[in-house]
């Protein structure tokens, strides 16, 4: 069976180690050169430089190399033909990289938030929270949380759900000013102020509280009036029962005054209704199209997420 005996020679004055490779015949198995220079050598020198060089009665050679602390492991195969064998040249230390993914989670974070302060900007805080939770996660998975500020994806979310609640409180206040019952539409507009207020809070937005308490005032004049009104109307019976008509027919105009007064103010207060008060700061620009925003930069891909914000907090 044949295989290689090596010569080593080592140069005093530049510190080089030459082998010499000479095939023999060996009944046992052969050892490769790396097995023989890892016996050689201490596996972890700062720097070993080695030259193994082609004999001209041998049709094996292996370039030279210089092997540096850290450096992978390099295969020198003494059975694989010259021929076959590619140059080989120095290897550096290599150590892998996480850079470029922490570049990707860098920028998709910034991204993200970016994505986020704007939808706060419009008060669509679902929007926001779903921004925002990107932004964490990349922001996370990159080490770098330096680009995020403002309200997190849990109080956005918060902040969503306080304004359903608002909203749900709005059209309990329009359909009692459309039935008449301004006392229960004024508090109907201060639950939807309170909440309205909370969700701004929470998503350190700004003031949308404006509308609701437009219609607040509103229906606390409705309230006033009708309750003048009332009074009126009940003059207008004791005058009645008493028998001065006169009095009874004025307390009655009188009345009917307040209580359209009343129905005026009704009107103004309702809330999405046609010639309702209305405070252009209080509005809210919704974006659905934030399901599919193309984080393309992202080490994941969110081009075809969804971010299921139908799950919130309960107050």
């Amino acid at each position: 069976m044949a295989t290689e005996v090596i010569i080593v020679t080592e140069n005093e004055t530049t510190g080089a180690t030459t082998f010499e490779v000479i095939p023999v015949e060996q009944t046992t198995a052969p050892e490769t050169i790396s097995e023989i220079i890892e016996a050689i050598f201490d596996p972890t020198p700062e720097a070993v430089e080695t030259s193994v060089t082609e004999l001209p009665h041998n049709n094996y050679a292996v370039e030279s190399t210089t092997l540096q602390a850290g450096s992978p492991d390099v295969q020198l195969d003494a059975t694989t033909p010259a021929s076959e064998i590619a140059p080989v040249t120095a290897v550096e230390s290599a150590t892998t990289s996480t850079e470029p993914a922490t570049d990707a989670n860098t920028n998709a974070a910034t991204e993200a938030q970016a994505q986020a302060d704007e939808a706060v900007a419009r008060g669509d805080y679902e929007a926001a929270a779903a921004h925002r939770e990107v932004a964490e996660n990349e922001a996370w998975n990159g080490s770098d949380n330096s680009m995020l500020h403002g309200s997190n994806a849990n109080e956005l979310d918060n902040a969503h759900w306080q304004q359903q609640e608002a909203d749900y409180y709005e059209k309990q206040e329009a359909q009692h000013a459309q039935a008449g019952d301004y006392e229960a539409a004024k508090e109907d507009a201060a639950n939807a102020v309170q909440h309205m207020g909370n969700a701004d809070y929470s998503a350190s937005g700004s003031d949308h509280t404006g509308q609701a308490k437009a219609e607040e005032y509103q229906m606390d004049v409705a309230v006033w009036e009708e309750g003048n009104a009332e009074y009126h109307a009940q003059n207008a019976e004791t005058y009645a029962a008493q028998g001065d008509f006169d009095m009874a027919a004025q307390s009655a105009d009188t009345a009917e005054t307040h209580q359209a007064t009343a129905d005026y103010h009704g009107d103004l207060g309702e809330h999405g209704g046609s010639i309702a008060v209305h405070d252009p700061a209080s509005d809210v620009s919704h974006d659905t199209s934030y399901s599919s925003v193309d984080y393309s930069s992202a080490s994941h891909d969110y081009s075809t997420s969804s971010y299921d914000t139908s799950s919130v907090p309960a107050e």
